[in-house]
């Protein structure tokens, strides 16, 4: 049995301004018909070379049911959301591996407080087949 799945990278926005707020990733603005229509199964998030942390529980997910009318926030099963991302260090950085499958649709944001002078963020949606579910 093959485990089918394509990977999509999604373009970073620009960095945020002092204590602004960055959307990472909307799926009702990402994906066109939904992440069920797409077959959207896990939301990885990761910040190389981000050289300031997030504001106090900064990244921030959430879920709608009706086509991002109404966005609640939530913590998206064993990755415990929200949370403060760490300033990357010579040796690693922080990344979110984060099962989307059941949700409609599903929303990040980052709140940082310091502007940072790296800003890499790297979002990528896998669409597919996710036996592991983990």
């Amino acid at each position: 049995m093959g485990h089918d799945f394509e990977r999509i990278r999604i373009t970073a926005p620009a960095v945020p301004a002092q204590n602004g707020t960055a959307v990472l990733f909307d799926s009702t603005k990402h994906v066109a018909g939904g992440l069920s229509m797409a077959g959207a199964s896990r939301l990885r998030l990761s910040f190389p070379g981000l050289n300031q942390p997030s504001a106090a529980g900064g990244l921030i997910g959430y879920s709608s049911a009706d086509k991002g009318v109404t966005w609640n926030k939530f913590k998206f099963g064993g990755t415990v959301l929200p949370a403060t991302v760490a300033a990357a260090t010579a040796d690693d950085f922080s990344a979110y591996d984060i099962f989307i499958g059941t949700e409609e649709d599903v929303k990040f944001e980052l709140t940082i407080g310091t502007v940072p002078t790296v800003w890499t963020p790297v979002i990528v949606v896998k669409i597919g087949d996710d036996h592991a579910g983990a």
